[in-house]
């Protein structure tokens, strides 16, 4: 079988922790060949370049997709940042891990998904939790029984670690961010989901820690499909008013 050859667009923090050495070792077997980095910094772009030997390295992911033949992608920008690389890899044919989350615009998402059914393409987004060892063996006890009610309890702290990711408007907040790990895999435990509800506490500019701006408290709940509710209670209160 002949490797899969692999684009990188995003060589940023999870790019570098967790993408690309998983990858290296799939690319010692045989199994992954690193045809094309992509990224805006040109001095990052260099450095991981120099780690990992790919063919070919690019500022622009539409010369990449000109130029090079991909079996996939994997895109791992912010999600204010996603332009056209999700339409062009799926008008391509080339299988794709979008890092989530995936875009902030709901019409993004609904042009996004349009394509990608289109195409038939391998695509996945980048949630990790339902692939727990433990997700599996749970799915399979909650089936043997009726659940009526899931709770989701996430309470952050620490310092800012990326611009992007200190600012609501840039990431979402803490609970797109961080928590949707936690929500998608109530959607592998339980079902899809037909209704939501959400409150917000903000923080005010005296309470934070900057850049930081996200809100203090999320609380969101949901209705599933299968008559079961449940509900997140999720904080990051950076100060202690």
């Amino acid at each position: 079988m002949k490797p899969v050859r692999v684009g990188c667009i995003g060589l940023g923090w999870i790019t570098q922790r967790a993408h690309l050495p998983a990858l290296a070792a799939l690319a010692e077997e045989g199994q992954v060949v690193f045809q094309a980095f992509c990224d805006k910094s040109e001095e990052t772009l260099q450095e991981q370049a120099a780690v990992y030997k790919p063919h070919s390295t690019y500022m622009d992911h539409h010369q990449m997709f000109a130029e090079q033949e991909l079996d996939a992608v994997y895109l791992s920008i912010p999600p204010t940042a996603h332009t056209d690389e999700v339409l062009i890899a799926a008008d391509q044919g080339v299988a794709l891990f979008v890092e989530k989350p995936q875009t902030l615009d709901l019409a993004q998402v609904v042009e996004f998904n349009a394509a990608i059914e289109k195409s038939g393409i391998v695509s996945q987004v980048g949630f990790v939790s339902r692939y727990e060892p433990s997700s599996a063996p749970t799915l399979e006890l909650l089936q043997q029984r009726t659940p009526r009610h899931a709770q989701i309890q996430n309470f952050y702290s620490g310092q800012p670690i990326r611009y992007w990711t200190s600012r609501y408007e840039l990431c979402g907040g803490s609970f797109v961010e961080n928590t949707i790990h936690s929500v998608d895999l109530l959607r592998y435990l339980l079902g899809d989901i037909e209704a939501v509800s959400a409150f917000y506490v903000e923080s005010l500019p005296d309470e934070r820690i900057e850049p930081m701006n996200l809100p203090h408290v999320y609380n969101v709940n949901y209705r599933f499909k299968g008559r079961i509710t449940a509900n997140a209670s999720v904080s990051r209160v950076m100060s202690t008013v």
